[in-house]
C-alpha cells in the first residue's frame, strides 16, 4: 500500500485480482482523486441496487489498457476484473469498504494526448446477475445443474413443438427420438387438488412407442463409477420384458448394455439385466416391485474389486446387489429403447434424465421433488444461492416465515419472493462478491448506534410527506386466498381529510406455504406503511471533522454499520421534529486521504419496535384520556381509561414509564388508583423537547406503544 501523505486523516488501498500468478496486486499509487461508493438500497425502493465503486486510474504508463501489449498488466486486465476497496483512518485498522468487477477499462486522455486516464466504474455482483434476460428453470434444474460429476443432463422440458430434447449441458448432443414421443404432454406437475406441485415443466410421453437417445461423454473416476437418473411417472405397459431404460457401454467389460426390465418372462417385477457383448442376459438385480412415481429413480454401479456393485433407489426403496466382472463407463443412454407400446392409462412419461461419473449421489428427497413446498424463507434463500455458487451471508437467524412451492422462475425473482414473503432485506456483501441478508426477525428491537446531531453535516433534514403512506393493504397467496388491512383510524387513516389522509391502496402477492397467516402479512405491511412521523432519509457525516479524528472507536463503530443496521440521531435540537431512530437501508460514501463523506440512507426504526416478553414497549393506551387540565409546570395526571381496554398498571416493577400526553414525553415514577380515573406521578416533563399545557380529554399513551410482530 502507498504511505499516505504527510498529513494525511486517512489511508486508502486499492487491489485488483490477476489471476494465480500475481493474485491481488495494490494499484493506490496510480488512484486519482477520490473514491466513491454506492451500496445497499439507496432509494425508497424495495430491492438493493447493485454496489457500485468509481475512481480515476493514472494511465500514463498504458498498464490499464487491456489491449495494449506494451502494458504491465496486458493479457491479466478484462471484463469483471476482481477488484476491492479498503480504508481507514490513520493509525487504525483498515476496513473493506467494497468488493466487486469492473467491467471495463475506457481510455480517457487529454486533446494533445499528454494526460492519460482510466475512468472505473466496478458494481457488485448484482450488476451482472442482473443483466441479459435470465432463464426461467424449474426447481429440478437448478438443483440437478448444481450438481458436481454431471457427465449429462437431460431436462426433457422441452414444449410441445419439439423435435429433440435439448441438452443442459454445455458440449453434450440433443436426445435423438424414433417413433411417437410427444413433448410436454406429460403433465405431473400438480396433482389432484392442486396440493402437490412437482419442480418440474411438463414432460414428454414416450407411450406411443417412443424413444429418446442421447451421447454421453467419458467419464474419469477411478476406479470405474457412475450413476443414472430420472424422474418419472409410469404405471406399466402392454409388453413383457418392458425395456424402461437402457445404456451402452464401453467395450472391454462385462456387460455391454444394461436395461431396466418391468415383467421379465411375464414375472411381475423390476429387473436390472447386463447384457454381454454376444447377448447373454443376467439378472444383476431385481425386485418384486414396479415403479410408479411420480419419484427420482436412480441406479448406480462401481467397481469393488473384482465385483460390481450395483444400489437402485426409489422413492423410499434402496436395494443392492453384487456380481462378479468388470465395469466400463456409459458411452449413450436410451428412454423405452424398444419403443414399447403403454396403455393409455399406464402413460410413461420420463423427465430429467442424467448421468453422473460417481455412484454416490442420492435421489432427489421427495419433499424436494415437490418444488420444495413448505421451505423456509431463508432456507430457499441459502440453498437457491448455494446452487448458484453466490456466497450468502446472514442467514444465521432462520426466517419462520414459511414458503410455497418454488416457481419456475429466475434467478432474481427467486431472491425477491423469499425477501418479500419474509419481509427481510438482502444486499451484496462488503467483503466479498457475495450476497447477504436481514432477516425481518434480525431487524426487531435493535439496540442503535448513537450518533450526536453536532456531528452531521447537511443533509439532514424531516421529510413529512405521504410518499410511503399505504394504508389499505391486500395481500395474496401465490395459487391461494387474499387478506385485507385498511387503516381505520388515526392521523393517516384510509379516509377523507381531515381525519385521515384518504385511501393509499397496494397488493402483494407472496408466495407463502398456506393462506392462514395471510392477515397478519396484510396487518405488518399496513403497520409499516402508516408510521405517523417524520422520515429522515439521509444522514450525512464528515470523518475529517475534528469530532470525529478525536474518537476512533466512534467512527470504527460507524464504518461497522451495513443495511439493517439502526442510527439513532441524538441530542436534537428543539426544533428538529420526530424521532430520529433510523433503519439503515444503504450508503454512499466519497473518501480520499483527506475527506471522508459517508451518507446513509435511510428509514424510521420505529415500526421494528415490536413487543417481545418483559421487553420495553407496551401495550397501547387506546382510549386513555387527560381527566382535567396538566399546566405547564403540572407535576401529576388524571388519566381516564376506558372499560374496554382496562387500567394502567400500578406495579412499581413497571416504573419509570414514559407516556405520550399531547405531543409532549413525560416521565412517570409511579401510578395509583384502583379505578378510573387514576393518578400518575411526574418525576419528568418535556423529555424530547416539548412542554406545555395540555388540555382535559387530550390523548394519553405510552410513549413506545408494543406491536405485535409479524
Amino acid at each position: 500500500m502507498t504511505a499516505p501523505a504527510a498529513g494525511a486523516r486517512f489511508q486508502l488501498k486499492i487491489e485488483l485480482y490477476l489471476g494465480a500468478i500475481h493474485g491481488w496486486v495494490d494499484i493506490t499509487a496510480d488512484l486519482r482523486g477520490a473514491v466513491t461508493i454506492t451500496r445497499g438500497r439507496t432509494s425508497e425502493g424495495n430491492r438493493a441496487d447493485p454496489g457500485e465503486c468509481g475512481f480515476r486510474l493514472d494511465n500514463l504508463s498504458g498498464d490499464y489498457s487491456p489491449r495494449n501489449p506494451l502494458g504491465q498488466w496486458y493479457g491479466y486486465l478484462g471484463r469483471n476484473t476482481p477488484v476491492r476497496v479498503s480504508a481507514g483512518p490513520i493509525g487504525g485498522a483498515l476496513v473493506g469498504r467494497f468488493y466487486g468487477e469492473i467491467a471495463s477499462w475506457p481510455p480517457g486522455w487529454s486533446i494533445e494526448g499528454k494526460d492519460r486516464y482510466t475512468d472505473v466504474d466496478a458494481a457488485g455482483i448484482l450488476r451482472r446477475l442482473g443483466q441479459g434476460e435470465q432463464p426461467a428453470w424449474s426447481p429440478i434444474r437448478r438443483t440437478v445443474q448444481a450438481g458436481t460429476s454431471l457427465l449429462a443432463y437431460w431436462p426433457l422440458e422441452d414444449e410441445a413443438d419439439a423435435t429433440e430434447a435439448a441438452s443442459a449441458v454445455t458440449g453434450i448432443a440433443a436426445m435423438q427420438r424414433a417413433g411417437t414421443v410427444a413433448f410436454a404432454a406429460g403433465d405431473v406437475n400438480v396433482s389432484a387438488g392442486g396440493t402437490t406441485r412437482w419442480g418440474t415443466l411438463p414432460l414428454p410421453s414416450l407411450t406411443a412407442a417412443g424413444s429418446l437417445t442421447g451421447q454421453v461423454p467419458a467419464g474419469v473416476s477411478s476406479p470405474v463409477a457412475w450413476s443414472v437418473h430420472m424422474f418419472w411417472q409410469s404405471v406399466g405397459g402392454t409388453d413383457d420384458n418392458l425395456a424402461l431404460v437402457g445404456w451402452d457401454a464401453e467395450a472391454g467389460g462385462t456387460y455391454a448394455r444394461w436395461e431396466l426390465v418391468q415383467d421379465r418372462g411375464g414375472v411381475d417385477g423390476t429387473y436390472l439385466v447386463g447384457y454381454a457383448a454376444g447377448g447373454a442376459a443376467t439378472v444383476v438385480w431385481s425386485t418384486i416391485t414396479t415403479f410408479g412415481g411420480p419419484a427420482d429413480l436412480v441406479i448406480s454401479a462401481a467397481q469393488s474389486g473384482g465385483s460390481i456393485s450395483v444400489t437402485v433407489k426409489f422413492g423410499t426403496l434402496t436395494s443392492s446387489a453384487s456380481v462378479a466382472g468388470t465395469l466400463t463407463r456409459i458411452t449413450a443412454v436410451a428412454l423405452n429403447p424398444n419403443r414399447a407400446t403403454f396403455a393409455v392409462s399406464d402413460e410413461f412419461i420420463v423427465g430429467h434424465l442424467r448421468v453422473w461419473d460417481t455412484a454416490a449421489i442420492t435421489p432427489m428427497a421427495f419433499g424436494d421433488l415437490q418444488s420444495y413446498r413448505g421451505e423456509s424463507a431463508t432456507a430457499r434463500l441459502a440453498r437457491v444461492c448455494a446452487e448458484a455458487g453466490i456466497p450468502l451471508t446472514g442467514t444465521a437467524v432462520a426466517s419462520d416465515t414459511t414458503l410455497g412451492p418454488q416457481p419456475v422462475a429466475t434467478l432474481q425473482a427467486l431472491f425477491d419472493e423469499s425477501v418479500e414473503a419474509d419481509a427481510g432485506m438482502l444486499f451484496e456483501q462488503r467483503g466479498a462478491l457475495g450476497l447477504a441478508c436481514r432477516t425481518r426477525s434480525s431487524l426487531y428491537n435493535q439496540t442503535p448506534l448513537d450518533v450526536p446531531y453536532t456531528r452531521l453535516i447537511p443533509p439532514f433534514a424531516p421529510v413529512d410527506d405521504a410518499d410511503q403512506v399505504r394504508n389499505d393493504v391486500t395481500v395474496k397467496r401465490t395459487g391461494g386466498s387474499s387478506a385485507r388491512s385498511v387503516q381505520a383510524v388515526g392521523p393517516l387513516a384510509a379516509v377523507p381529510p381531515p381525519d385521515g389522509v384518504g385511501v393509499y391502496p397496494t397488493e402483494i402477492e407472496l408466495n407463502l406455504f398456506a393462506d392462514a397467516p395471510l392477515q397478519d402479512h396484510a396487518e405488518w405491511i399496513r403497520h409499516l406503511g402508516t408510521i405517523d412521523q417524520p422520515r429522515y432519509p439521509q444522514v450525512s457525516v464528515q470523518l475529517a471533522e475534528p469530532e470525529w479524528q478525536a474518537d476512533l472507536p466512534g467512527m470504527a463503530a460507524l464504518l461497522a454499520v451495513d443495511s439493517g443496521a439502526a442510527l439513532r440521531v441524538t441530542s436534537l435540537p428543539s426544533w428538529a421534529a420526530g424521532d430520529a431512530r433510523l433503519l439503515v437501508t444503504g450508503y454512499t460514501e466519497t473518501l480520499d486521504e483527506w475527506l471522508w463523506k459517508l451518507t446513509f440512507a435511510a428509514r424510521p426504526a420505529t415500526p421494528w419496535d415490536v413487543a417481545e416478553a418483559d421487553g420495553d414497549p407496551r401495550v397501547a393506551a387506546d382510549g386513555s384520556t387527560l381527566g382535567s387540565l396538566l399546566t405547564a409546570g403540572g407535576m401529576f395526571i388524571g388519566i381516564t381509561s376506558t372499560i374496554q381496554n382496562g387500567l394502567w398498571t400500578t406495579a412499581a416493577a413497571d416504573f419509570p414509564l414514559d407516556v405520550r400526553v399531547g405531543g409532549e414525553r413525560i416521565r412517570l415514577s409511579a401510578i395509583t388508583g384502583g379505578s378510573s380515573p387514576q393518578t400518575g406521578t411526574i418525576s419528568a416533563r418535556g423529555i424530547n423537547g416539548v412542554q406545555r399545557a395540555w388540555a382535559a380529554g387530550t390523548e394519553v399513551d405510552v410513549w413506545a406503544p408494543a406491536v405485535a410482530p409479524l
